[in-house]
């Protein structure tokens, strides 16, 4: 019966439980100021490889996170979408 199984054997409740647990919290939020940080400073703030720290870091955190080429204008520059920020701009 789904009311009497325990978090570890619905993944529903698993990640619910999870989400409340304060460390992830902690690191949810850390890591949505470095993106937004990392967005406001625009193009000459993240290298590729700093982008894809932070898109394993989402992952873990069971949030969006993938990278981009260039593609149509406007969106015409490498970028990344992490966490609630999109099209944070990699250096080339």
């Amino acid at each position: 019966m789904l009311s009497s199984c325990t978090p570890a054997c619905d993944p529903r409740r698993l990640l619910a439980t999870r989400l409340r647990e304060p460390d992830t919290l902690d690191e949810r939020k850390a890591l949505e100021q470095l993106t937004s940080e990392a967005k406001k400073a625009g193009g000459d703030s993240l290298t590729r490889g700093e982008a894809e720290v932070l898109v394993e870091w989402a992952k873990e955190q069971k949030t969006k996170g993938m990278i981009h080429d260039a593609h149509e204008p406007p969106v015409d520059f490498p970028h990344a979408h992490i966490g609630n920020q999109d099209h944070i701009p990699i250096k080339p």
